[in-house]
């Protein structure tokens, strides 16, 4: 439960801008709104799976700096006005429709990944005193050496 109230969360801070500037009030910008939330969403799972499974929250840092680069790089590469590092939500229509394909590619792409990251979540024992806390690391280390 934790994991997805966080990483649905995770989805919505991805839009906050967006909304704040009413870029994502109708039509398309709603459109590209909606598939942030779900793919960045999605990523927050298997993000969490990471962190859990292997301990170590460098992994979805790099992990997750290497998917935002796809998309800034083909919306910048495949538009005529270019893109800007935190563009989750374009009013140009041309940028628009190319965010909304490259959402779906993702969403695609991480489809064969969600369900072993659902199951790892599953399987991984949960640090008691959560990953932050000045025990959290070790407490986790510590169970799975038990």
């Amino acid at each position: 439960t934790a994991v997805m109230v966080s990483s649905a969360l995770f989805g919505f801070a991805h839009v906050v801008p967006a909304l704040i500037e009413n870029t994502a009030v109708v039509g398309l910008g709603v459109s590209q709104a909606v598939l942030k939330i779900v793919q960045a969403g999605m990523m927050g799972v298997l993000l969490c799976a990471v962190v859990l499974k292997t301990k170590n929250i460098w992994n979805a840092v790099l992990i997750h700096a290497l998917i935002d680069f796809f998309p800034i790089l083909s919306t910048y590469l495949f538009t005529t006005t270019g893109a800007t590092s935190g563009e989750y939500v374009s009013s140009d229509v041309s940028t628009g429709i190319v965010v909304i394909i490259v959402y779906v590619i993702c969403i695609l792409l991480s489809l064969p990944f969600y369900y072993p990251a659902m199951e790892t979540l599953k399987s991984v024992r949960v640090p008691r005193l959560g990953l932050f806390s000045d025990d959290g690391i070790s407490q986790l280390i510590h169970d799975d050496k038990q």
